[in-house]
């Protein structure tokens, strides 16, 4: 059974567990969400709550919950937490027997040449990570120039086929920010992937972070300058970034700093780094994931948990 009918077929005990206060903070929403804000849906990596009259998903770009609530009803078979799921004994063997809930596709490339054109017009990186716990979004000088762009994907495929969206963000969490090539095009953006799988980075997805020359962008640019280590930053999609989104399957984000995306080399000084590192959804804990939310309405009449 493939994860989602998994939780289709059990949304009733699986609802009761993340609505319970030990649900909450097993699951890690005890902070993220008032006591009193019911969940509408659970789904492998997202839930849905109601702020202000709108239906609200709140993605992470891997299977958080059901990572995690798998974990719970391996307990729960031994007895110790019996009493949210115990009229779901095939949700609990299922869970008990079998590992479900994938990894995640977020990381980076980079591509670094003596020649800024090379770095930048590669078909394919250098080097590729998605294992780490840091994503390098930036644009640098050293010996020679390097050229480094973050893939996020998200599934969501369980958005409900009548959504009409409204709005959507992005948000990501810093580990470090520099910014030693402050002349205007010091700034990060969003961009549409079209990376290999949405579950791993390849070398050859360097030049699938959007366009490789004036990529299309899907939010506002960001200036580095105000941004910090330890900080975060908020993307609001524009339209063009609310029509990637997908309800059949990933959203292919990506983001790319500012000299990479205007093709304009940063300065030969030694040591430029003009640019930021980002918390991926490797890091332990997830106070700091990336996170994706799509706020949404569904045509008057329906309700959106027809979805499955």
């Amino acid at each position: 059974m493939v994860k989602h009918e998994l939780f289709k077929k059990f949304q009733k005990p699986i609802l009761a567990f993340a609505n319970s206060w030990i649900g909450r903070r097993y699951l890690g929403l005890s902070k993220e969400l008032d006591k009193n804000i019911r969940i509408f849906r659970m789904h492998p990596n997202s839930y849905v709550v109601r702020r202000n009259g709108h239906f609200e998903q709140v993605f992470r770009g891997y299977d958080l919950f059901g990572q995690r609530l798998e974990s719970a009803l391996r307990i729960a078979s031994f007895g110790l937490v019996p009493i949210f799921f115990k009229g779901a004994p095939a949700l609990m063997f299922a869970l008990t027997v079998n590992t479900f809930f994938s990894g995640a596709g977020d990381g980076f490339t980079k591509h670094d040449n003596a020649s800024w054109d090379t770095a930048h017009d590669a078909t394919s990186a250098n080097f590729s990570d998605y294992t780490s716990e840091l994503i390098d979004v930036k644009s640098e000088y050293t010996d020679k120039y390097w050229v480094n762009r973050g893939f996020f994907p998200v599934d969501t495929s369980v958005l409900p086929d009548d959504a009409i969206v409204l709005g959507a963000t992005f948000q990501v969490f810093f580990s470090s920010v520099r910014d030693d090539d402050n002349d205007g095009n010091d700034y990060l953006n969003i961009v549409q992937t079209s990376q290999a799988s949405p579950l791993s980075i390849v070398n050859g997805d360097h030049d699938q972070c959007g366009a490789v020359n004036s990529p299309t962008v899907g939010s506002t640019n960001v200036d580095i300058s105000g941004l910090s280590a330890g900080g975060s930053h908020t993307f609001t999609l524009n339209a063009t970034g609310l029509g990637w989104i997908s309800r059949t399957g990933y959203t292919m984000l990506g983001m790319r700093e500012g000299h990479d995306i205007a093709d304009n080399s940063v300065a030969t000084s030694t040591n430029t780094i003009t640019g930021v590192r980002i918390f991926s959804s490797e890091r332990a804990g997830t106070a700091q994931d990336p996170t994706f939310v799509v706020t949404f309405d569904t045509p008057p009449g329906a309700f959106p948990y027809t979805m499955w």
